[in-house]
């Protein structure tokens, strides 16, 4: 039955560090990734309505003049 010499632990442990490291932060990096996404689409959304809503505004308004041109003429 062999031995666990504590160097070999040591030695094991400081070479898998790194890649503990690098799993880690990508892991951070697609989480991130994801929100910037997600506040992304949630403010393409908010454009998207406001220029529905500004689209709505101004055919309104055309029909307004529309009218008042119609009343001008008369």
């Amino acid at each position: 039955m062999s031995m666990i010499n504590l160097g070999d632990v040591v030695a094991t442990t400081v070479l898998l560090l790194p890649l503990f490291v690098i799993v880690i932060l990508f892991i951070l990096t697609i989480r991130f990734i994801k929100r910037a996404e997600q506040r992304n689409n949630k403010k393409l959304h908010y454009e998207r309505q406001a220029s529905v809503l500004l689209i709505e505004d101004l055919k309104d308004i055309n029909e307004r003049l529309d009218k008042i041109q119609r009343l001008l003429r008369v």
